[in-house]
């Protein structure tokens, strides 16, 4: 229970960065908001182990490096699509599987979000048959998609996990 208002914290940091609020009232606002999602999240990772904390910053550091490139070269993938007729659009819905045993929604909304920041994809929904848990994400090109999205996938949920602290 405590653990929840300690990750509070770094979304009140977060709230107050991205709102660029930087008094009191923004910090408190932000841990309210910090607070409320954590409850809605539901399952929290365990204590906070301090002493792995330096690795796990720097896998975050590795995380959003990765996301930082796949978004600038997905963006140029769309413009290139968009200024040339002659390059496919080929719309359509990729159903993919979390991967997520551990059915953690902490990494599974992480995991949707890196899809839809990323240009040409966005999860559109989810599903679970037989206790597993699809994303559908609706893409510019189908074909592209389904040759690479299951390994894009299972990448993303390493860093992940080693960035929440799931892969000890």
């Amino acid at each position: 229970m405590a653990t929840r208002f300690l990750y509070a914290l770094p979304l009140s940091v977060l709230f107050m960065t991205i709102s660029d609020q930087w008094a009191i009232d923004g910090f408190i606002v932000g841990y309210v908001m910090g607070v409320a999602v954590m409850f809605m999240v539901g399952d929290v990772p365990g204590p906070v182990r301090w002493a792995r904390l330096p690795i796990k910053l720097a896998w975050l550091v590795v995380y959003i490096a990765r996301l930082t490139l796949e978004i600038f070269l997905s963006s140029f993938d769309v413009a290139r699509r968009v200024l040339d007729p002659r390059l496919p659009i080929n719309p359509g819905e990729v159903v993919v599987s979390t991967q997520d045993k551990t059915q953690s929604r902490i990494i599974s909304a992480l995991s949707a979000h890196a899809v839809t920041v990323t240009p040409g994809e966005m999860v559109i929904g989810f599903k679970e048959e037989d206790g597993e848990t699809f994303m559908i994400v609706h893409t510019l090109d189908i074909d592209t998609s389904r040759e690479s999205v299951d390994e894009a996938q299972a990448s993303r949920l390493a860093l992940l996990r080693r960035t929440m602290g799931d892969d000890d």
